[in-house]
């Protein structure tokens, strides 16, 4: 009788195993959340999540977890539990623990994530957000090295995954991070420094002109006189920009071609101003030495998410046509703020 003789592969898988994802370069992750301005955090945290339910059965629904790098109250309740779940599994390997770090880790998600999402509110300085993002990445960057660190000590798992380099789909965000990263650094970073200053204006200083006969008064601090040309291809007198790098005021010479119903009828239907139908009112009335009449049109409207409002004001003499034209676009608390100024600046435009 022929004895049958089982052979098995010692090389084949074991399914059995619990499976874990490749441990990965820090700056490899660095990359993608400093790129993705945070929001793969989610999808990383999610990840790491399943690595500790794989190792050991724990009642975390992992999905859960993709809202809690954005949500402070969150990260209080859930993340010492998550700490928690990793020191037990870290207390079988030889893995240097944290200590004392875990809850200066956890405070400083909490706090940098509070000036996230109330900078625009609080009227905070751009600088501020973005060295909060930065502290962001750090923060998980710094957690994903614990985890390697763990990973690399554990034994019968089956790791998956690619230990260095990107998919298909983190390669897109990196080449469409890489793209608004440079966008925003040349755009808020960069071309405000190369801007051909005239002077600086004080709140309440007056600016006139007597060749075209027009004055206004500055409302508010941060504006500054331009080059012409800084913020507009046609030919202008006067270009001022704002304390905010969405708001600008610009001086046009109408001449005599124009008639005040020309000039207002267009800027009040201009549509490349806004990305939807702007809410358009005008005034008009005679100026104080009734030679001139002034119109005066505010458009309210938005371009993606943010607020925009336009300024017109336009004078008109018996010699010329001279219109001030403003532009506001900013988030929501900081458009408030800053509109009223405008608004201020706009309505100051008269004739001398």
């Amino acid at each position: 009788m022929e004895e049958e003789i089982e052979i098995k592969d010692e090389t084949a898988s074991d399914t059995s195993l619990p499976r874990v994802r490749q441990p990965r370069p820090a700056w490899q992750e660095s990359v993608l959340f400093v790129l993705s301005f945070t929001l793969l955090t989610s999808f990383w945290l999610v990840g790491r999540v399943r690595d500790l339910k794989a190792v050991g059965n724990i009642d975390f629904t992992p999905w859960l977890w993709f809202f809690v790098p954005f949500i402070p109250l969150a990260q209080i309740i859930g993340l010492p539990r998550f700490f928690d779940e990793l020191k037990r599994r870290e207390d079988g390997s030889t893995t240097r623990q944290w200590k004392s770090y875990t809850w200066a880790w956890i405070a400083v998600l909490v706090v940098t994530n509070i000036i996230v999402l109330t900078e625009d509110s609080l009227n905070l300085p751009e600088w501020v957000l973005e060295a909060s993002l930065i502290i962001i990445c750090g923060l998980f960057a710094l957690l994903h090295i614990r985890f390697n660190n763990w990973k690399h000590k554990l034994e019968k798992v089956e790791f998956y995954g690619k230990a260095s380099g990107y998919y298909w789909y983190e390669w897109l965000v990196v080449v469409l991070g890489s793209i608004v990263f440079i966008a925003y650094i040349y755009f808020y970073v960069l071309a405000p420094l190369f801007i051909d200053k005239i002077q600086d204006l004080e709140d309440r200083q007056v600016i006139e002109n007597s060749d075209l006969g027009f004055g206004l008064t500055i409302a508010g601090d941060g504006w500054v006189e331009v080059e012409a040309g800084t913020h507009s291809s046609d030919e202008t007198e006067l270009e001022l920009s704002g304390p905010t790098l969405g708001s600008f005021f610009i001086v046009f010479d109408q001449g005599l071609s124009n008639s005040l119903n020309g000039v207002a009828s267009g800027r009040a239907t201009l549509r490349n101003d806004f990305s939807g139908s702007p809410v358009c009112k005008e005034n008009r009335y005679l100026s104080n030495n009734e030679k001139s009449v002034i119109s005066y049109t505010e458009c309210n409207g938005s371009w993606l998410d943010e607020k925009v409002t336009t300024y017109s004001t336009i004078i008109i003499s018996n010699d010329r046509t001279v219109e001030l034209y403003g532009y506001l676009m900013d988030s929501k608390h900081k458009h408030a703020r800053q509109s009223e100024n405008m608004r201020t600046i706009a309505k100051s435009f008269s004739p001398l």
